[in-house]
């Protein structure tokens, strides 16, 4: 699990930074403990979530919801005959 963590830490750490200082906080132990806390985690994350696309477990299990949401209900068309 490390190359998701050496791929995407620059990307998490970075945006950290970037809401922190927006938000006015220019303390380094801050920007420190918060850049290294999201670099890890987020990656972490979005791994386990590629997994869980990668199998289908994700998209199986939300897609019966979405086919039940987006579906007309039975009968509620007329046929054409």
């Amino acid at each position: 699990r490390s190359l998701p963590i050496y791929l995407l830490h620059i990307l998490a750490a970075s945006g950290i930074r970037v809401i922190l200082s927006k938000l006015g906080l220019s303390d380094s132990t801050v920007h420190l403990l918060a850049g290294t806390v999201i670099g890890v985690a987020a990656p972490l994350l979005l791994y386990a979530l590629y997994q869980q696309v990668k199998k289908g477990g994700f998209i199986q299990g939300n897609l019966a919801v979405l086919k039940e949401l987006v579906s007309p209900p039975q009968g509620s068309f007329p046929s054409r005959r």
